[in-house]
């Protein structure tokens, strides 16, 4: 097979090992495309900069892990916030429901009603999720979303319609609140 096809190629089209054409010298087929040998003259110099080389590259490997560890931070993060802040409203409706039956002694729908509260309430603080008091504060738009305004000392949350919460010191939801218009 190796004589057919040295047979199909033409002599000017024959290569010897080293990939020259037959009948060029090494610097000639250098000049004809234009490369020069990359050998420093100082072994050493050459030896420094392979060295920064690899510095750098290993150096921009460890950034890069670094990013990828804050970047996968970040996304559990905001997913888990995400999933926290749905949950939220179930608790809101289990604290309009304990508010309703305040006065209910010995009553052990309420007792239970009472019980998944206090669970999800410790759980969500296990996770991160606390709830912030806003009622007497300064309005405070990271914190509070107005909604209402009725008399009462300018600035001031005079009610609390929903309580706002925080994931790690990040607010997970705005309180939305009654401020004062400063009519008395």
């Amino acid at each position: 097979m190796f004589i057919f096809i040295k047979n199909l190629m033409t002599d000017d089209q024959t290569q010897d090992p080293q990939g020259d054409t037959p009948g060029t010298s090494p610097e000639e087929s250098m000049e004809e495309t234009g490369t020069t040998p990359t050998l420093e003259a100082n072994p050493s110099e050459e030896v420094a900069q392979l060295k920064e080389k690899l510095a750098r590259a290993q150096a921009d490997y460890q950034n890069l892990l670094m990013r990828q560890e804050r970047d996968r931070i970040s996304s559990f993060s905001m997913i888990s916030g995400d999933i926290l802040a749905r949950i939220l409203p179930t608790l809101d409706h289990l604290e309009r429901a304990l508010d309703m039956k305040k006065d209910a002694e010995n009553d052990a729908f309420v007792d239970g009603i009472r019980s998944t509260y206090n669970g999800l309430v410790k759980t969500l603080e296990s996770l991160g999720v606390k709830g912030f008091a806003s009622v007497g504060e300064e309005v405070d738009a990271d914190k509070h979303e107005v909604v209402m305004q009725w008399a009462g000392e300018e600035g001031k949350v005079i009610a609390e319609i929903e309580r706002g919460y925080t994931l790690h010191d990040r607010i997970l939801r705005h309180a939305k609140v009654i401020a004062g218009n400063g009519a008395q």
